[in-house]
């Protein structure tokens, strides 16, 4: 869908986090001619000429009914954007974009940027390593089977 610049759409879903870590990245996209969008919870203030779009997330919410409404705010907000590339930084973002990608046959490249895993990956109890277990195996899926790297240092980590 090149129309010129390439589009870069940047999902993140916890504004405080994309500010310190990623807001700049995303300056020197555009600065070096990407037309980037960025699409957040909460909006948050960007360099002239960079989109931004909200979307309704809660990052620690659980409730079926309310993901399901951010699973297809995301599936809308990809299909209106439509991004050459897209890439998500948390794990919320990962597997609803990417399902709802794989969903409607849609194969814009998905860049899952993975800054940690949070409490998903802290727990030792049985319940953290089921929790644990259940959130490899969804990003597995988001991501399409891909081969997903679960480590750190140089090439990735540790290819699964």
């Amino acid at each position: 869908m090149a129309r010129g610049r390439p589009h870069l759409l940047v999902i993140c879903n916890w504004d405080r986090f994309f500010v310190s870590h990623w807001r700049t990245r995303v300056e020197a996209a555009a600065a070096d001619g990407f037309a980037v969008t960025v699409a957040l919870p909460t909006p948050v203030t960007l360099a002239e000429g960079i989109a931004q779009r909200t979307f309704p997330l809660n990052r620690k919410g659980r409730s079926p009914v309310e993901e399901a409404r951010s699973w297809l705010a995301l599936r809308s907000l990809v299909r209106d954007v439509r991004p050459d590339l897209v890439q998500t930084i948390t794990i919320k973002p990962h597997l609803y974009v990417g399902t709802a990608l794989r969903a409607v046959g849609d194969e814009t490249p998905l860049l899952m940027t993975v800054p940690g895993f949070g409490t998903a990956f802290l727990a030792a109890s049985l319940p953290g390593r089921v929790q644990r277990a259940a959130v490899v195996a969804a990003i597995r899926i988001a991501a399409g089977g891909a081969r997903t790297g679960e480590g750190g240092g140089e090439g990735g980590g540790d290819q699964t």
